[in-house]
């Protein structure tokens, strides 16, 4: 025995007995871990079931990307401590699961690779691949539950930081911005799931070139602007792959956020203003062609415009000034500016939240995410 007293001298884990007459380490040990267990069974029994209703749980109520993590391998129950808090099962959980997927995606390939070697067991490939094929669909449906709670998430996030915060005051626009798409980052520098645009419009989520909060002189990807403006968020939409010398986007979006119940704009600091001076500039600047030369950008080129922001005295006089009208359910404004070529929409941050609600309950719904 070793001086600490934790393991044999001399004892080589898996090897024969030198000794002919004698019990292998192995087995000795084997059955003194099943007898300590079944020893222990009366007391390690309720506390495994008790860790195994938090897991299932969890799992139902607040993570159901793990479904199909506990419905295929069980056992990892039992590799995890008893009685951990939310956050530190979440993350014991997320470990098993990058393990299962990655087990799951060489069982996959395995699979496939007996198809071409072993072509002649069709019916006994076709059952194997059916097994396979119907825990995959659990793992792609857990991916699926794993996205819609994110949204849930970032939904709940957002309803949070537009309320008055602790201290009496509410978020400044750059925490709420924070929220749909990092700062000081264009779309090349940010993972998908870190992109929230789905928040405003589905459709954000597809363009050529993405900058959040950075001068529009460093935008060289897409336009060659000497401006130090920096818009919140200006997306370039949709390449153009037929037309050698057509620029490389077909619409611009311009995304502008104010401080919740903000009610001091003035005609120097007036949100609309303010995008069409953004617009006025790009159209003064050059865009770039698929061979990354320098072109005029067209007057025809159409931009978009959405103001986030809360519905407050002095923006209805600048909505009103600027000849947008109300809609209908009085959250925002809309209009269409001929002389910049934009279409702009004020949207306020309650029908904001609430659209984005609108259009994903039936996803919560399904998950069972809803109050």
């Amino acid at each position: 025995m070793t001086p600490k007293r934790t393991s044999f001298d001399g004892i080589n884990d898996g090897q024969p007995s030198v000794l002919p007459g004698t019990v292998p380490w192995q087995d000795l040990s084997d059955e003194a871990l099943a007898r300590a267990k079944g020893f222990l069974t009366p007391y390690t029994t309720p506390v495994k079931q008790a860790k195994e209703e938090q897991v299932q749980n969890y799992v139902r109520s607040q993570a159901p990307q793990f479904r199909a993590l506990v419905k295929h391998r069980p056992e990892i129950i039992d590799k995890i401590p008893p009685n951990l808090p939310n956050d530190k099962l979440d993350l014991e959980l997320y470990k098993h699961d990058q393990t299962y997927k990655a087990q799951l995606r060489a069982k996959g390939q395995e699979i496939l690779t007996a198809a071409t070697a072993e072509a002649k067991n069709l019916e006994d490939f076709d059952q194997r691949l059916e097994a396979f094929l119907d825990e995959w669909n659990d793992a792609g449906m857990a991916e699926l539950a794993r996205y819609v709670a994110h949204r849930k998430a970032i939904l709940s996030f957002l309803e949070m930081s537009i309320g008055r915060q602790d201290d009496g005051k509410y978020q400044l626009e750059k925490a709420l911005h924070n929220v749909i798409f990092p700062l000081k980052a264009t779309s090349d520098d940010v993972p998908s799931e870190r992109m929230n645009l789905w928040v405003l419009d589905e459709r954000l989520v597809y363009h050529h070139y993405l900058a959040s909060d950075l001068p529009l002189r460093k935008m060289t990807d897409a336009v060659v602007v000497g401006s130090t403006d920096r818009p919140d968020i200006i997306i370039f939409h949709g390449p153009s792959a037929f037309v050698e010398s057509a620029p490389p986007f077909t619409t611009v979006t311009i995304i502008e956020f104010k401080r919740p119940v903000r009610d001091d704009y003035t005609d120097e600091d007036n949100p609309i203003s303010q995008v069409y001076n953004y617009i006025e500039t790009i159209r003064e600047g050059t865009a770039r062609d698929r061979k990354g030369r320098p072109i005029t950008v067209p007057d025809r080129t159409p931009f978009f415009a959405y103001i986030v922001c809360d519905i407050t005295p002095t923006l209805k006089r600048q909505a009103k000034t600027a000849g947008l009208r109300q809609t209908a359910d009085a959250a925002g404004y809309f209009g269409y500016n001929e002389n910049y070529g934009v279409y702009v929409d004020i949207v306020s941050f309650d029908k904001l939240l609430g659209d984005a609600k609108k259009r994903n309950a039936i996803l919560f719904e399904k998950l069972g995410l809803t109050p």
